[in-house]
């Protein structure tokens, strides 16, 4: 997982562009393995995540 300084680094060093930290937003989403998609997350997969997964992404 990303940290958010980890985050800015990898964007300008990946695509040349400046972030600002305050222009990050963050999101932690609490999901059952139902709720989950099976074409994005395979059922091999989730047979070794824990039920419910807990998603940390940032905007």
């Amino acid at each position: 997982m990303f940290s958010i300084e980890q985050l800015i680094n990898f964007i300008e060093k990946k695509f040349g562009v400046a972030v600002e930290l305050n222009a990050i937003g963050r999101e932690t989403v609490i999901l059952y393995h139902e709720e989950l998609d099976e074409e994005l997350i395979s059922g091999d997969v989730l047979q070794i995540l824990p039920n419910p997964v807990s998603f940390h992404t940032y905007i």
